[in-house]
């Protein structure tokens, strides 16, 4: 694991987000969690191929490994992190920060099944019922474990940013304002910094005076976010661990790096005609290597050539 300090602001009621710092104890296999679960539903609908959609969030996550290791108490790149293309740091920027973002928005926020908002949107699920004059929307939203709803915008940078873009950030968190008729509790945007070490700043700014409602169907939220799943375990019943069952879907050949996927057993042999209604309790194997996600989704890495010096059940310290 690696300590992740994350630093929360601007939380006002009604969110019950206490304004404070933090350090979240974090494995890889819980940031692999965070990038495959925030990313394989849009992946899976944008490529309209399974196994590419598949391949596509699994090589994010590779790559990722690729360039994020653990020094034994932090995440940090290695020494010739700096010597790649800028657009080639862009990118895995993005991935890690929207990653970040959905590990985050679980821990403190409480958020099982945070998803794409784009993504919603395009397959109906999320409707925008009172626009604002812009049209733009936060990355991310989902409902905690009270029912209440957040919206998220996810970033990431080498270092920091200047105030300006921060205000325009906070624009896009704020746009807006009610979901189902109903204040959104928290609109924050999630800064993941990683020079010299990768942190976290979770800002709540108020709603902007343009700002928009929201209609989401919340158990087709859930249909859609099971989707990626659904599909890759339709033609195989997996390997057994335990009360779930894990699906392979990307390994990388030079490094022996294998990734699979688990759900509870109950959801796979009931062909997902029955889906998990309640989120449960996170928790990492004993070897590290596997993370159960509060949404179910269980993700386990093989092979992985990065080490981690402890598996503390302590989350926060």
């Amino acid at each position: 694991m690696a300590r992740v300090d994350v630093d929360v602001s601007n939380f006002t009621p009604p969110s019950r987000v206490a304004n404070r710092s933090l350090g979240l104890n974090i494995s890889l296999a819980e940031l692999a969690w965070g990038v495959i679960t925030v990313g394989a539903p849009n992946a899976l609908v944008a490529l309209r191929n399974i196994l590419s959609g598949w391949a596509f969030t699994g090589h994010k996550v590779l790559a990722l490994l690729a360039t994020l290791e653990s020094d034994g108490r932090r995440f940090v790149h290695p020494p010739n992190y700096r010597s790649l293309d800028q657009s080639e740091k862009v990118s895995l920027s993005y991935w890690l920060g929207m990653g970040m973002a959905k590990v985050v928005a679980g821990n403190v926020l409480n958020i099982a099944w945070l998803s794409h908002a784009r993504f919603l949107e395009r397959q109906g699920t999320l409707q925008i019922v009172r626009p604002a004059r812009s049209r733009m929307l936060p990355d991310l939203i989902g409902h905690d474990n009270t029912g209440a709803w957040h919206v998220v915008e996810a970033k990431a940078r080498q270092s920091g940013a200047s105030p300006a873009v921060r205000q325009h950030w906070k624009a896009q968190a704020g746009v807006v304002r009610n979901v189902n008729g109903a204040a959104a509790v928290s609109r924050s945007y999630c800064l993941t910094l990683q020079d010299p070490v990768v942190r976290v700043e979770l800002v709540d700014p108020e709603p902007e005076a343009d700002s928009m409602d929201l209609e989401i169907d919340a158990e087709a939220l859930i249909q859609k976010y099971y989707l990626p799943y659904r599909e890759l375990f339709r033609d195989s019943e997996g390997r057994r661990d335990g009360e779930y069952v894990f699906a392979p879907f990307v390994h990388d050949i030079v490094t022996g790096e294998e990734l699979s996927v688990g759900l509870p057993q109950w959801v796979v042999t009931s062909r997902f005609d029955r889906l998990p209604e309640e989120p449960v309790d996170p928790r990492l194997s004993e070897d590290g290597k596997t993370y159960f996600g509060p949404d179910h989704i269980a993700v386990h890495l093989a092979g992985m050539t990065q080490s981690e010096d402890s598996h503390s059940d302590d989350r926060h310290q």
